[in-house]
């Protein structure tokens, strides 16, 4: 005895398991990001200021106005944006960027550091200038930023640096 469905069965239960799927799917993406994250308790001082951000593709657009381009244009996949505080109100910034590749990251990053730094060994490249880091690692390019070049800033900067880079090298 052959069982068969009507189309309209198929078309119902598409329709109640594509949005699930897709749910899955954001939340996976999602939750490998904040993975990225360095974890507060090892931050010291420093904790999250708000709920971090996030975009996929071209919501980029939407979340850094004005400097979305050099990524999209490279191979941009995904990226997250957090910010840090201290108690003397002293803020940080972190941004993750996912490239399609390496070679995607690479030349995200050779556009945007600059002619002056130091370099510092985090990730395959990365350069210290004043109060901020750009480093890449495989196909990531990332980049933090304190309000200051005052020592204790910029030896959070490299921590969280060395904190993301790790987190990055363990990722499948």
């Amino acid at each position: 005895m052959k069982i068969s469905f009507p189309p309209i069965f198929f078309t119902f239960l598409c329709s109640i398991l594509f949005p699930l799927y897709v749910q899955a799917e954001e939340r996976t993406w999602r939750d490998a990001l904040l993975c990225l994250l360095p974890s507060e308790s090892r931050l010291q001082e420093w904790k999250l200021d708000a709920a971090p951000q996030m975009a996929v593709g071209l919501d980029l657009f939407k979340l850094i106005n004005g400097g979305a381009e050099i990524y999209v244009q490279e191979g941009f996949k995904k990226a997250i944006l957090a910010s840090y505080s201290n108690s003397k109100g002293k803020m940080i910034n972190l941004e993750i960027f996912e490239m399609n590749s390496s070679e995607s990251a690479r030349n995200v990053y050779k556009k945007k550091i600059g002619k002056q730094g130091k370099k510092v060994p985090i990730g395959d490249d990365a350069l210290l200038e004043d109060y901020y880091i750009n480093f890449r690692k495989g196909r990531f390019q990332v980049t933090l930023s304190g309000d200051d070049s005052e020592e204790k800033t910029v030896r959070m900067l490299l921590d969280m640096a060395h904190m993301v880079a790790r987190k990055i090298h363990s990722m499948p």
